[in-house]
């Protein structure tokens, strides 16, 4: 993203910082429940959470593995501020600010890398799966979960969203994603749909880091 994108998604944010957690409670649930179910950390996994938000993930994770450590990142401080009041009490749970297409973290530093309910909001989705590739130890997975325009429910929702919220990018389709992870040296391991409603499809991706 450039600044004005930038902006655009952190100007957004702010305004739902206090109330995400709740406006979005039943979306959350769900997908939080298949991002656990593809997780599944042994509790030595270094897990980087990409787009962050409100912590929910890690909220999630700290209820049935909580002694896991997971480090998230977020590009809206607002959104941050909640993460870290939520998980105040799991040191091991920590969160920085930064942009998905330059990670501050060295190459090779996770062993999973997961990105939920972010990616159509994303101007370089190419960029971002190289970075989630570039921080990705040998043989470690890269998880995504967001809505799908494969369906046409996606379809109508995208252009419909993209008339209205200037923050929105583009809902991708599986084979878009696919080809992104290819490009990135990630090879898909599972794929999985699900609906949060009928007319909200998702779709989550798993693939492995290649041992090059």
């Amino acid at each position: 993203m450039n600044e004005t994108d930038n902006h655009k998604v952190v100007t957004a944010y702010r305004r739902m910082a206090s109330v995400y957690d709740w406006v979005y409670r039943l979306y959350l649930k769900k997908t939080m429940a298949v991002a656990i179910d593809l997780l599944h950390p042994d509790g030595h996994e270094r897990i980087l959470d990409v787009a962050c938000g409100t912590g929910e993930l890690e909220r999630h994770v700290m209820d049935v593995y909580p002694a896991q450590a997971i480090v998230g990142v977020d590009l809206t401080d607002a959104m941050l501020v909640r993460a870290r009041s939520k998980l105040a009490s799991f040191p091991h749970v920590v969160f920085h600010q930064g942009t998905s297409t330059a990670l501050p973290f060295p190459d090779a530093s996770f062993d999973c890398v997961i990105t939920c309910s972010a990616f159509h909001y994303m101007r370089q989705p190419e960029r971002v799966i190289e970075e989630c590739a570039r921080v990705l130890t040998p043989g470690g997975r890269f998880i995504m979960i967001d809505w799908t325009r494969d369906a046409w429910q996606g379809r109508v929702y995208d252009w419909f969203r993209r008339k209205t919220i200037p923050s929105h990018y583009k809902v991708t389709t599986e084979k878009e994603v696919r080809e992104l992870c290819q490009k990135s040296g990630l090879e898909v391991s599972a794929v999985k749909r699900f609906s949060v409603v009928w007319w909200w499809r998702m779709l989550a991706i798993e693939s492995r880091k290649q041992n090059i």
